[in-house]
Parts: C-alpha cells; structure tokens; sequence
C-alpha cells in the first residue's frame, strides 16, 4: 500500500433516545445503529464479524487477482461467538467464517491455498485479538 499512514473517519450521532443513534463517514450514507438486542438497526458487534467476513472476501479477490484465478461464485456466513470474563466484561472469543468458493474444476486445490493467503494477509482479521478460523469449502463449477 502506497500513501501510509491510511487513516479511516467515522462519525457517530445519538438520537437521544435509548441506544439508538447514526454511524456514518464522509461521502457515505449514514447507517441506522443500535444496542445489541434493540430492534432491527446493525450494531458494533455485528459489524465487526461482518467486517472480519468481508475483509477475507475482498483479500482473496485482491489474491486470486494477482495470480490469475477465476472466482466463479462467492458466498460466506460468519459467527462471532462471544464469552464473559470474569471481571472484565464480554469479548468476542472468536470469529468463524464458513466461505464457499467456487472456481473452475481441477483448480480446487489452488482455490484452497489461495484462500489461506487470503485468510493469513486479511486486515481485519489479523488486528482483532480473538482468532478468526475458516471453515471452507471449495466447488467446482
């Protein structure tokens, strides 16, 4: 990455009511937030699985670029799993993402190693202080 430090801005905005308030950043559309189990508006923790989910997504279309393989079909579901410890407050334990590739066939096993690249190099994933883990599966297509 060329022009570092890279800096990211965001802004919040409480409603005044309960937990419920904007997120946003320049030239975006603001996103409707809440408190974990209010209503139907995203809130911080599923943003960070779903930061961490499209974060491998976006590496390994960056790395499959590069080395010049087709990916054909992408989807995942992600799981952030959290715990209480004790004294200190929850924390996410970990992240799971169960991404399904789908490539040209016969190149499943380069697919999978490309995804390991991916999962290794993602951002995200490699500045949380839980583990993020993989559970793929590649298809042919």
């Amino acid at each position: 990455m060329s022009g570092l430090p890279m800096n990211y801005t965001t802004s919040y905005r409480w409603s005044g009511e309960a937990e419920l308030g904007t997120s946003g950043a320049e030239g975006r559309s603001d996103l409707p937030l809440a408190g974990p189990h209010v209503g139907d508006r995203y809130n911080p923790e599923l943003f960070l699985v779903m930061a961490a989910e499209s974060c491998l997504a976006n590496s390994l279309f960056a790395v499959a670029g590069m080395s010049q393989l087709e990916i054909r079909g992408y989807s995942s579901e992600a799981e952030g799993e959290l715990e209480l410890e004790k004294g200190k407050g929850y924390r996410f334990k970990r992240i799971t993402i169960h991404p399904v590739v789908t490539v040209e066939a016969g190149k499943e096993e380069r697919a999978a190693k490309l995804l390991d690249k991916a999962h290794a190099i993602c951002l995200v994933s490699r500045s949380l202080n839980c583990p993020v883990e993989m559970e793929p599966e590649i298809l042919a297509g």
